[in-house]
């Protein structure tokens, strides 16, 4: 079969099966590398659909995938969801027994099992490896293919011994590598370990636009009333707060009625964590970075960092976490000034050269100006890994406010430090500048003469703490700045100049007061609106009324069937069904992530839901029927504010419009009337679309075209 009746028939198994009609970027040109048999590596984003790449040419394309995957957990779960879509495809790893494996591989040579995933540790055993090479293997995969780098995130040296594999079959199969990050440092790695023959390198980008990002300047001893706050305004919603001590997760956990997950636990508390987690048993988990790769539940709609994470690189993984399925999701960091004192202690006491330790502190502080900086949230990210994009609009930076307008003149403030730091001689670090502007009597600022100087004491009268804010805030806007050394110092830079000739101001924003209530309010708390500012991904419906009677549906189904929830229908599936409210299987199967094999399994009992609630909706909801054809009524003696919005009149039931190609012997209104009432339906969109969810956009275009087709005649 030629590659185009093959990328065909990709598309059509992406909607019979997955119930998508639509590929994610680089979807569609990883499965037209697979299918044409080259080599290919995929750096796609976290949730940007990397199983499908390879899962539909299993299924399109001739002969057996062996997928490479490094946990069993990432395995369990790959394989529960294509059985849940009617995909033939098994797990060899060591929780299978020997009967189990000798069924999985005498399935593979029949060819009713498409797909077999496997660990790279089990390659090693030559037994495993003679039946896997006796086998029909054109395609050969490595997810999370990083792990094949000494320089990637989480190395693993059986992963070297997969090129061996590889070469040992008769005819070479095609190899596809997937990743969600790989510096060029990594993917040139790859590339090299896996012996890969001219791979096509597909790379689409880091963004992830469904993520909100927001950065909270908040004490340590403040922050779990804030997280409480928090999770107070996202009921019954899943989310991760990881901390940076088990310690402190430990008592996280115990202080929100939380699960707890970190390294120090027994194997099995950790695995009852997780699948208690995986499966809505408890929605919120406090863990270390303990809890990560292998952790694969789309539906987490919040990640929250309780300390500010050691990189980059960190942050990006673990808060990448959230919003899997595409729906909106949010990323919060809570942190300040002892957040990046910790990092430090923590690196000065580790083993390791120094050249490491001086790499580990220069990622430390890239992670710093994060929490520090003013500019877009998601753009400094991104940016990090080499893209630009434009500002979100939606992060905390960019939502805040940044106007000198609206900000604190601390002109007179940073004039003291930066003077302080130059006649410390810019040799000590912001411990030792906060004490001598505070007018300690410690030793040391004696025995260095620092008690001698005109800037010692001078900010007696304020709280240290706020002394770290204003130098925070001077870094984080280029008055100042810290070397990458083991003690970092503090240091002018050129910027600094104008302040202290008093020729440039400086503003800020800063809390103020130290009642809980207001520095809560101050640091950002602030209710749910998950998916208030992404109005494309279906997340408006999120946690509307009928959404939530199909979740409750969707639980029951799950826990009768021993299955996590998403495995019924994700989050995004639920949505969209709440936007749609189909009523027959036909219109189910238009409802995004529904395939046949799930229409089967679950359908008339959503259908059934769906049609319950529809049937004890208000009347209100009933009456804008216009696309059926069917009349509504009009008054002409209806009120001024109707007549000049013609549109509510609709919604009120008291116009009918008919479409002209109906013969209703009616006069055409005037063109100021439908003018008006379009107009009106333009700038009421977004409370149309929340009272008549069921409408479509391309159903609200109809209903435009509609009006300025239509006649309009009074009772």
């Amino acid at each position: 079969m030629d590659i185009d009746a093959l990328m065909k028939r990709a598309r059509m198994e992406l909607k019979r099966v997955f119930g998508y009609s639509n590929f994610r970027p680089g979807q569609e040109q990883a499965m037209c590398r697979i299918l044409s048999g080259g080599d290919l590596l995929a750096i796609l984003p976290t949730g940007g659909g990397k199983s499908i790449c390879y899962q539909i040419p299993a299924i399109v394309g001739e002969g057996l995938t062996i997928v490479i995957s490094p946990l069993i957990s990432l395995m369990k779960d790959q394989v529960d969801q294509l059985n849940q879509l009617g995909v033939e495809a098994r797990a060899l790893n060591s929780s299978v027994s020997a009967e189990e494996a000798r069924a999985i591989i005498s399935g593979a040579r029949s060819g009713v099992v498409r797909m077999i995933y496997i660990a790279p540790e089990r390659l090693d055993a030559d037994i495993c490896r003679a039946e896997l090479h006796a086998l029909n293997v054109t395609r050969i995969i490595i997810d999370e293919a990083h792990c094949v780098s000494q320089w990637g995130h989480d190395f693993r040296p059986s992963y070297l011994g997969i090129a061996q594999f590889i070469s040992e079959f008769d005819l070479r199969p095609t190899v596809a590598a997937f990743t969600a990050t790989a510096t060029e440092r990594v993917r040139d790695d790859i590339v090299s370990q896996l012996a890969l023959y001219n791979p096509e390198i597909i790379k689409t980008g880091y963004d992830r636009p469904n993520l909100e990002f927001s950065v909270v300047r908040i004490k340590k001893a403040l922050r779990i009333a804030w997280i409480r706050r928090f999770i107070d305004a996202h009921p019954g919603q899943s989310g991760i707060i990881y901390c940076s001590s088990r310690r402190d997760a430990q008592t996280l956990a115990s202080e929100l009625g939380a699960l707890c997950y970190h390294a120090g636990m027994e194997d099995a508390e950790r695995t009852r964590a997780q699948d208690d987690f995986i499966n809505d048993v408890n929605p919120l988990i406090c863990a270390t970075n303990a809890f990560g790769m292998g952790i694969d539940k789309p539906d987490v709609r919040f990640v929250i960092h309780y300390h500010m994470p050691a990189s980059v690189e960190a942050y990006w993984q673990e808060a990448g976490r959230a919003g899997r399925d595409g729906m909106a999701a949010e990323c919060v960091l809570l942190g300040d000034g002892t957040d990046i004192s910790f990092w430090m202690q923590m690196i000065a006491r580790d083993e390791g050269d120094e050249e490491e330790k001086r790499k580990r502190r220069e990622r430390l502080l890239v992670m710093a100006d994060y929490l520090r900086t003013r500019k877009c949230l998601r753009a400094y990210l991104v940016g990090y890994f080499g893209e630009e994009i434009a500002d979100c609009g939606a992060c905390s930076n960019c939502t805040g406010g940044t106007d000198s307008e609206s900000d604190t003149d601390i002109t007179r403030q940073s004039q003291m430090i930066l003077s302080a730091v130059k006649r410390c001689g810019e040799r000590v670090g912001k411990a030792m500048i906060k004490r001598v502007l505070n007018g300690s009597r410690d030793k040391r600022i004696g025995e260095l003469g620092f008690d001698q100087q005109s800037t010692f004491g001078i900010m007696k009268d304020v709280n240290k703490n706020l002394i770290g804010d204003y130098i925070d805030e001077l870094i984080a806007q280029g008055y100042l700045k810290l070397t990458n050394d083991q003690y970092p110092v503090l240091k002018l830079t050129s910027a600094s100049i104008p302040v202290l000739r008093g020729e440039q101001k400086v503003y800020a924003r800063m809390d103020s007061g130290s009642d809980i209530a207001d520095e809560l309010a101050q640091a950002g708390s602030r209710p749910a609106k998950v998916g208030a500012k992404s109005k494309t991904n279906g997340s408006q419906y999120y946690g509307t009324p009928l959404f939530e009677r199909l979740r409750a549906l969707r639980k029951q189904i799950a826990a009768s069937k021993g299955l996590p929830a998403f495995m019924v229908f994700g989050d995004a599936a639920l949505a969209d069904m709440a936007r749609r409210r189909p009523c027959t299987r036909e219109e189910f199967l238009q409802v995004s992530g529904v395939g046949e094999h799930k229409l089967n399994l679950y359908g008339d009992q959503f259908l059934s839901e769906i049609r319950d609630f529809v049937a004890s909706e208000s009347p209100k909801a009933k009456q804008l029927n216009v696309l059926t054809g069917e009349p509504l009524t009009y008054s002409a003696n209806s009120g001024n504010a109707k007549r000049t919005n013609p549109f509510i009149a609709i919604l009120d039931g008291e116009a009918e419009y008919h479409p002209a190609n109906k013969s209703h012997g009616s006069r055409i209104p005037s063109g100021r009337m439908i003018s008006d009432m379009l107009l009106f339906i333009r700038t009421h969109q977004d409370e149309f679309m929340a009272d008549f969810p069921e409408y479509t956009s391309s159903d609200f275009d109809d209903i435009l075209n509609f009006i300025r087709n239509s006649s309009c005649k009074p009772n």
